[in-house]
């Protein structure tokens, strides 16, 4: 009963099936047992499941970021990352979480990177609240200003 009501219900299940199994108590502490163990189960399969895939993953941390529930964003992003460090979303989400925290060396760090991944993030971070620390930052500035045009090479034409 302690477990059931620490709410820790796949140990309550296993010790209400073990007590049904043994059949040690009486019928009455029995079918209170398994009125518990059914409780415990549904429960149990109420509970959300982990995202497991890469882009369960990072739908995870998006919407985490966007309920400022930073700290699941920033362990969504990095479990992400540890799998494929060439994931832009997943490193402009870390970006976004060390602004928001006054992590400014470490935000543009990210930033840097997912630029380098994805160029045409730099508009949208120019725009997202989450840099507004960064706003007058000159690097900020630099990072996600317009990217740089090439330079237009005309072709010398030979006298024929």
């Amino acid at each position: 009963m302690t477990t059931l009501q620490r709410k820790v219900y796949g140990d309550a299940a296993r010790l209400f099936r073990e007590l049904l199994d043994r059949r040690m108590a009486d019928g009455t502490l029995l079918d209170r047992a398994r009125v518990y163990a059914g409780l415990c189960e549904r429960e149990i399969r109420k509970q959300p499941v982990a995202p497991r895939t890469v882009e369960e993953r990072l739908t995870a941390a998006t919407l985490a970021l966007n309920n400022r529930n930073d700290g699941d964003a920033q362990r969504l992003a990095q479990s992400v990352l540890a799998e494929d460090v060439n994931q832009d979303l997943a490193r402009y989400l870390l970006a976004a979480v060390a602004a928001r925290r006054g992590k400014l060396e470490d935000a543009l760090t990210h930033l840097q990177e997912v630029i380098r991944l994805n160029p045409d993030v730099r508009v949208q971070a120019r725009l997202d609240d989450d840099f507004e620390a960064l706003r007058h930052n000159e690097a900020f500035q630099s990072l996600t200003g317009p990217p740089p045009h090439p330079v237009t090479q005309r072709r010398a034409r030979r006298a024929r």
